[in-house]
């Protein structure tokens, strides 16, 4: 891959990096019970009002408003504490038996539109979080062999209003999705936020946008790719066919409403003999870069006659152009570090309900060089042929609509070679996990569980 660039000066570690705290405390079980910690940020961003209105209207459901006393907050004992679902006595002890926890096999991630999750002391909003919060505690309650390491939530306006639920050898990347949109509407999360484990990753680069309040502008500079062209040109073309949606289009200074505000962090695996198998640390030596994706849904201004089906498609595409062309910009920079390029996965809602759109939304990776992995789809993204490989006869999908959630894996490795690491990729990689498997809705709650299902990624050799 060829490159050149404009020299700007980038800091490569986040100021705001997290403690790293551990805590175990496990007993005879297989179930990891810590105390629960909250965890803040400080939100910052220097998008427009104007941008922030437009961020709202990404989002395609109708916001249901306040209750108006309609609703009342359900009885605590709808959504049980962890020990009172899993039968786990857990103590304040601070004497516990040590058991010798099994090597990870694999790398799960798992990426989930929580749909809301947003601070009102308001009946539908707390029955909603709370529901929420009982089915995440069921994920976290997984055996260790199996526990996931990394969780990447959109629709969360902010991380403490999750980290309760998390045991502290949790960190979290904060949303920075611009403050003045999330203040448009109360009741709407426009956010993404990212948990991971810090006993098992050393993180970096978190919210790199974020670093010395750059965002974009020197990645927009960033020339790379067989048409040699930057960003800017790249929207320049690309714009008239969403401009009733970005009127600024084909004005320059349009190009930042366009661009995805989204949490991104760099995931070093630790390299104790006692955390992961020998396989996990060879393949992944540099380690991972999670990049939380939310795409433009585009379903409003589709039913208001605003923007056609393919002008939805188009405004994705150069989203995730966007992304593409930030992430060549900083591979650029590590390697004049001497830094590895990492794994890049993009996970969370693309909003393509079939793989053809899928791949339509991706096509732009051709242009920087990189060849896709669509773990969901079950082969190379250019290649996949099914919206989601399944044994069932009949898939869940996690929507309604179709397989929304997925993740696209940049698979940087020292196992390069595409033919041999599909073959010995497991067959079971991807399973969405319908909610009410780990949860039942409580009677009188239609509208507790989120409109999507989680979906879960094992990454293993």
């Amino acid at each position: 891959r060829t490159c050149q660039y404009r020299s700007y000066d980038v800091c490569l570690m986040n100021a705001r990096s997290v403690s790293l705290r551990h805590s175990w405390c496990i007993a005879h079980g297989v179930f990891l019970l810590a105390f629960f910690s909250t965890m803040s940020f400080a939100e910052r961003s220097k998008a427009s009002n104007e941008i922030g209105v437009k961020l709202q209207a990404d989002v395609d459901h109708v916001d249901p408003g306040p209750t108006n006393g309609k609703n009342t907050v359900m009885n605590t004992e709808d959504f049980p504490s962890l020990e009172a679902t899993f039968g786990n006595k857990v103590t304040n002890s601070e004497t516990v038996i040590q058991a010798k926890k099994p090597k990870l096999e694999a790398v799960r991630i798992l990426t989930w539109n929580m749909q809301d999750i947003v601070a009102v002391d308001d009946a539908r909003v707390v029955n909603h979080t709370n529901y929420i919060k009982s089915v995440l505690k069921s994920l976290l309650s997984r055996p260790e062999r199996e526990a996931i390491a990394v969780f990447v939530f959109q629709e969360v306006m902010k991380c403490s209003l999750l980290s309760e639920v998390f045991p502290n050898n949790f960190a979290c990347t904060e949303s920075i999705t611009n403050p003045a949109a999330e203040a448009q509407n109360v009741y709407m999360a426009l956010g993404n936020v990212i948990f991971y484990r810090t006993d098992l990753f050393q993180a970096k680069n978190q919210n790199r946008l974020e670093v010395n309040d750059t965002y974009y502008d020197d990645a927009k500079n960033h020339i790379c790719g067989k048409t040699g062209k930057t960003l800017q040109e790249y929207w320049n073309e690309a714009c008239d066919s969403w401009r009733r949606y970005n009127t600024r289009c084909p004005n320059p200074k349009g190009l930042e409403m366009d661009l995805p505000f989204v949490p991104t962090v760099d995931l070093k695996l630790k390299t104790s003999p006692s955390l992961w198998s020998d396989n996990i640390l060879r393949d992944f030596q540099s380690g991972f870069r999670i990049v939380a994706v939310h795409l433009f849904a585009g379903g409003i201004w589709i039913r208001d006659a605003v923007l056609s089906q393919q002008g939805v498609i188009e405004r994705r595409k150069f989203q995730m152009r966007a992304l593409f062309h930030l992430i060549d910009y900083w591979n650029t920079k590590d390697k004049e570090q001497q830094n590895p390029e990492p794994t890049t996965i993009y996970a969370g809602d693309y909003n393509t309900e079939n793989v053809e759109v899928l791949k339509e939304v991706l096509q732009p990776a051709t242009d920087y060089g990189v060849a896709l992995w669509c773990p969901v789809s079950g082969n190379l993204c250019q290649f996949a042929e099914v919206t989601l490989k399944s044994s069932q006869k009949k898939p869940i999908f996690s929507h309604k609509k179709g397989q929304l959630d997925t993740f696209v894996v940049d698979l940087q490795s020292d196992r390069a070679n595409f033919n041999r690491a599909m073959m010995e990729l497991p067959r079971k990689t991807v399973h969405v996990i319908p909610q009410e498997t780990r949860k039942k809705n409580p009677q009188n709650c239609e509208e507790c569980s989120s409109d999507h299902h989680p979906v879960l990624l094992s990454m293993n050799w």
